[in-house]
């Protein structure tokens, strides 16, 4: 039951993206960093709609590593993206209620007591998609580490998320 809701829903999301394939909302990537924390971290922004197309060295509230996704307008314009434990608005800022999106067992004990700085490990486990519905409206797929705490090895829990960004409001996390 709960694969096919969760099929539904990326297949419902999915193609509404098809319907609007002419935007550019995926012309502005943000990933890397080299380790300097204060006051920035120096990353790396791909913005493809500057031609030639040149990488740009800039500054982060936090590092971005292998976890991480960005949202632009229809325009090519970051709205905000995410290192996979916090979500930053297009002027470096972590967003209200902005982190930690993947709180839980893993991040507390194994990833520096819930520090979003050093982002959420993970290899491709986030997506942004458009709200069809809402077009401020964006929500975030997001999956946390599994944890099998050392005393118990038969424990194993996996969940995938959902975070919905709305850029007029708030944002709020709903666990499927």
């Amino acid at each position: 039951m709960f694969y096919r809701l969760l099929l539904s829903l990326v297949f419902l999301i999915g193609f509404s993206q098809i319907l609007m394939c002419q935007s550019k909302r995926d012309y502005l990537w943000t990933f890397g960093y080299d380790g300097i924390s204060d006051p920035g971290v120096q990353a790396y922004r791909f913005d493809f709609k500057e031609v030639p197309f040149k990488p740009q060295a800039i500054n982060h509230p936090f590092r971005i590593d292998n976890n991480n996704a960005s949202i632009c307008d229809e325009d090519g314009n970051l709205l905000f993206y995410t290192n996979g434990c916090a979500i930053s608005n297009a002027d470096n800022e972590i967003m209200e209620n902005g982190m930690p999106i993947n709180y839980g067992p893993f991040l507390v004990d194994f990833w520096e007591g819930a520090d979003c700085q050093s982002g959420y490990p993970g290899t491709q486990n986030i997506i942004i998609l458009t709200d069809p519905k809402n077009e401020t409206g964006y929500y975030i797929i997001h999956k946390p580490r599994a944890y099998i705490p050392f005393d118990d090895p038969q424990t194993f829990h996996e969940e995938l998320r959902v975070t919905y960004v709305d850029m007029e409001l708030n944002m709020r996390t709903i666990i499927i």
